[in-house]
Protein backbone atom coordinates (compact mmCIF):
# COMPACT_ATOMS: atom_id res chain seq x y z
CA UNK A 1 0.00 0.00 0.00
CA UNK A 2 1.26 3.45 -0.92
CA UNK A 3 0.87 5.61 2.18
CA UNK A 4 0.57 8.72 0.01
CA UNK A 5 -2.65 7.33 -1.47
CA UNK A 6 -4.22 6.96 1.98
CA UNK A 7 -2.94 9.73 4.27
CA UNK A 8 -2.16 13.41 4.29
CA UNK A 9 1.59 13.97 4.20
CA UNK A 10 4.40 16.50 4.28
CA UNK A 11 7.49 15.72 2.23
CA UNK A 12 10.83 17.27 3.09
CA UNK A 13 14.53 17.24 2.34
CA UNK A 14 16.68 15.80 5.14
CA UNK A 15 19.69 18.07 5.53
CA UNK A 16 21.29 16.06 8.38
CA UNK A 17 20.82 12.34 9.01
CA UNK A 18 22.09 12.73 12.58
CA UNK A 19 19.41 15.31 13.27
CA UNK A 20 16.79 13.16 11.56
CA UNK A 21 17.39 10.48 14.21
CA UNK A 22 16.51 13.02 16.92
CA UNK A 23 13.46 13.99 14.91
CA UNK A 24 12.32 10.36 14.69
CA UNK A 25 12.54 9.95 18.47
CA UNK A 26 10.57 13.16 19.00
CA UNK A 27 7.91 12.11 16.49
CA UNK A 28 7.44 8.65 18.01
CA UNK A 29 6.99 10.16 21.49
CA UNK A 30 4.53 12.72 20.13
CA UNK A 31 2.60 9.98 18.35
CA UNK A 32 2.26 7.84 21.48
CA UNK A 33 1.31 10.70 23.80
CA UNK A 34 -1.06 12.38 21.32
CA UNK A 35 -2.95 9.20 20.52
CA UNK A 36 -3.17 8.13 24.18
CA UNK A 37 -4.24 11.61 25.25
CA UNK A 38 -7.00 11.76 22.63
CA UNK A 39 -8.31 8.37 23.79
CA UNK A 40 -8.38 9.54 27.41
CA UNK A 41 -10.18 12.76 26.52
CA UNK A 42 -12.73 10.88 24.43
CA UNK A 43 -13.50 8.30 27.10
CA UNK A 44 -13.47 10.29 30.33
CA UNK A 45 -13.32 13.87 31.59
CA UNK A 46 -9.81 14.96 32.48
CA UNK A 47 -10.60 16.10 36.00
CA UNK A 48 -12.11 12.72 36.95
CA UNK A 49 -9.35 10.59 35.40
CA UNK A 50 -6.64 9.73 37.94
CA UNK A 51 -4.32 8.54 35.15
CA UNK A 52 -4.55 11.80 33.23
CA UNK A 53 -1.26 13.45 32.27
CA UNK A 54 -1.00 16.83 30.64
CA UNK A 55 0.57 16.17 27.22
CA UNK A 56 2.74 19.30 27.41
CA UNK A 57 3.54 19.96 31.05
CA UNK A 58 4.01 16.38 32.27
CA UNK A 59 6.68 15.35 29.76
CA UNK A 60 10.22 16.64 29.31
CA UNK A 61 10.00 17.52 25.63
CA UNK A 62 13.28 19.42 25.71
CA UNK A 63 15.09 16.13 26.26
CA UNK A 64 14.02 15.09 22.74
CA UNK A 65 15.58 18.16 21.12
CA UNK A 66 19.12 18.44 19.85
CA UNK A 67 21.01 21.68 20.50
CA UNK A 68 20.01 23.17 17.16
CA UNK A 69 16.32 22.48 17.76
CA UNK A 70 16.56 24.05 21.23
CA UNK A 71 18.07 27.15 19.66
CA UNK A 72 15.30 27.16 17.03
CA UNK A 73 12.55 27.29 19.65
CA UNK A 74 14.39 29.99 21.59
CA UNK A 75 14.50 32.26 18.53
CA UNK A 76 11.03 33.68 19.09
CA UNK A 77 9.31 37.04 19.06
CA UNK A 78 9.17 38.68 22.51
CA UNK A 79 5.57 39.77 23.03
CA UNK A 80 6.46 41.37 26.38
CA UNK A 81 9.03 43.71 24.85
CA UNK A 82 8.25 47.26 23.67
CA UNK A 83 8.07 45.94 20.13
CA UNK A 84 5.76 43.15 21.22
CA UNK A 85 3.42 45.62 22.91
CA UNK A 86 3.31 47.71 19.72
CA UNK A 87 2.51 44.56 17.76
CA UNK A 88 -0.41 43.67 20.01
CA UNK A 89 -1.77 47.22 19.90
CA UNK A 90 -1.59 47.21 16.10
CA UNK A 91 -3.40 43.85 15.95
CA UNK A 92 -6.18 45.30 18.09
CA UNK A 93 -6.47 48.26 15.72
CA UNK A 94 -6.44 46.07 12.61
CA UNK A 95 -9.59 44.59 11.09
CA UNK A 96 -9.66 40.79 11.41
CA UNK A 97 -9.59 40.39 7.61
CA UNK A 98 -6.04 41.79 7.52
CA UNK A 99 -4.56 40.11 10.59
CA UNK A 100 -3.20 37.18 8.60
CA UNK A 101 -1.28 39.42 6.22
CA UNK A 102 2.52 38.80 6.19
CA UNK A 103 3.01 42.27 7.69
CA UNK A 104 1.53 40.97 10.94
CA UNK A 105 3.45 37.71 10.81
CA UNK A 106 5.97 38.13 13.58
CA UNK A 107 9.66 37.43 12.87
CA UNK A 108 11.18 34.42 14.61
CA UNK A 109 9.95 30.88 15.14
CA UNK A 110 7.16 29.31 17.16
CA UNK A 111 7.98 28.63 20.79
CA UNK A 112 8.00 24.94 21.75
CA UNK A 113 4.89 25.10 23.94
CA UNK A 114 2.80 26.79 21.25
CA UNK A 115 3.83 24.22 18.67
CA UNK A 116 3.07 21.32 21.01
CA UNK A 117 -0.29 22.82 21.97
CA UNK A 118 -1.26 23.14 18.32
CA UNK A 119 -0.21 19.55 17.56
CA UNK A 120 -2.10 18.08 20.51
CA UNK A 121 -5.23 20.13 19.77
CA UNK A 122 -5.20 19.18 16.09
CA UNK A 123 -7.99 16.80 15.11
CA UNK A 124 -5.71 14.25 13.45
CA UNK A 125 -3.70 11.14 14.25
CA UNK A 126 0.03 10.97 13.68
CA UNK A 127 0.76 7.96 11.49
CA UNK A 128 4.38 7.60 10.46
CA UNK A 129 7.67 9.40 9.88
CA UNK A 130 9.88 7.74 7.29
CA UNK A 131 13.04 8.26 5.33
CA UNK A 132 12.29 7.54 1.70
CA UNK A 133 14.78 5.16 0.10
CA UNK A 134 13.17 4.25 -3.20
CA UNK A 135 16.11 5.44 -5.23
CA UNK A 136 19.36 7.36 -4.87
CA UNK A 137 17.73 10.68 -5.60
CA UNK A 138 15.33 10.27 -2.68
CA UNK A 139 17.78 9.01 -0.07
CA UNK A 140 17.76 12.43 1.52
CA UNK A 141 13.94 12.72 1.47
CA UNK A 142 11.63 12.23 4.42
CA UNK A 143 7.86 12.10 4.76
CA UNK A 144 5.54 12.69 7.70
CA UNK A 145 2.12 11.04 7.46
CA UNK A 146 -0.98 11.97 9.45
CA UNK A 147 -4.71 11.31 9.21
CA UNK A 148 -7.34 14.02 9.82
CA UNK A 149 -10.39 12.86 11.78
CA UNK A 150 -12.63 15.57 10.42
CA UNK A 151 -12.72 18.95 8.71
CA UNK A 152 -11.56 21.42 9.76
CA UNK A 153 -8.83 19.62 11.69
CA UNK A 154 -6.43 22.44 12.56
CA UNK A 155 -4.12 22.43 9.55
CA UNK A 156 -0.50 21.43 9.07
CA UNK A 157 1.39 24.56 10.18
CA UNK A 158 2.55 23.15 13.52
CA UNK A 159 3.79 19.94 11.85
CA UNK A 160 5.68 22.01 9.30
CA UNK A 161 7.27 23.95 12.19
CA UNK A 162 8.28 20.66 13.84
CA UNK A 163 9.91 19.44 10.63
CA UNK A 164 11.85 22.66 10.16
CA UNK A 165 12.98 22.78 13.78
CA UNK A 166 15.16 19.74 13.10
CA UNK A 167 16.85 21.37 10.13
CA UNK A 168 14.76 19.89 7.32
CA UNK A 169 13.45 21.76 4.27
CA UNK A 170 9.78 21.26 3.40
CA UNK A 171 9.27 20.40 -0.26
CA UNK A 172 5.56 19.57 -0.45
CA UNK A 173 2.61 19.92 1.90
CA UNK A 174 -0.44 17.89 0.82
CA UNK A 175 -2.78 20.03 2.93
CA UNK A 176 -2.01 23.11 0.85
CA UNK A 177 -1.62 21.17 -2.41
CA UNK A 178 1.43 23.17 -3.39
CA UNK A 179 4.92 23.96 -2.17
CA UNK A 180 4.36 25.23 1.35
CA UNK A 181 7.39 27.47 1.58
CA UNK A 182 7.45 29.54 4.71
CA UNK A 183 5.71 32.88 4.27
CA UNK A 184 8.33 35.45 5.17
CA UNK A 185 7.44 38.11 7.68
CA UNK A 186 6.93 41.62 6.31
CA UNK A 187 6.88 43.09 9.80
CA UNK A 188 8.20 46.65 9.96
CA UNK A 189 8.57 47.90 13.52
CA UNK A 190 9.04 51.56 12.61
CA UNK A 191 5.95 51.62 10.42
CA UNK A 192 3.98 49.74 13.07
CA UNK A 193 4.91 52.35 15.70
CA UNK A 194 3.78 55.10 13.36
CA UNK A 195 0.40 53.42 12.75
CA UNK A 196 -0.19 52.82 16.44
CA UNK A 197 0.72 56.44 17.23
CA UNK A 198 -1.91 57.58 14.71
CA UNK A 199 -4.43 55.04 15.99
CA UNK A 200 -4.62 53.40 12.56
CA UNK A 201 -4.89 49.67 11.93
CA UNK A 202 -2.89 47.95 9.20
CA UNK A 203 -4.28 47.59 5.68
CA UNK A 204 -2.33 46.16 2.70
CA UNK A 205 -2.63 49.37 0.70
CA UNK A 206 -0.41 51.13 3.27
CA UNK A 207 2.57 49.24 1.84
CA UNK A 208 1.95 50.78 -1.58
CA UNK A 209 2.11 54.36 -0.34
Amino acid sequence: MNLKDRYFYIEFEILSLDRFEYFQKMFEKLKIIKNDWMNICDSEKEESNLDYQDPIEDFNWYSYLDNEAKAWFEDTFDYDSEEGIVYQKLCNLTHYEHRLHPFLRTPGNWDLESMLHSIFCGEYCLIKLVRQENNREENNRGCLYYEPMGHPFGGSDSLVELIRAFGNRVIYDFYHENDNLKIESQWNYELAKELVKKGIGFTPDILNN
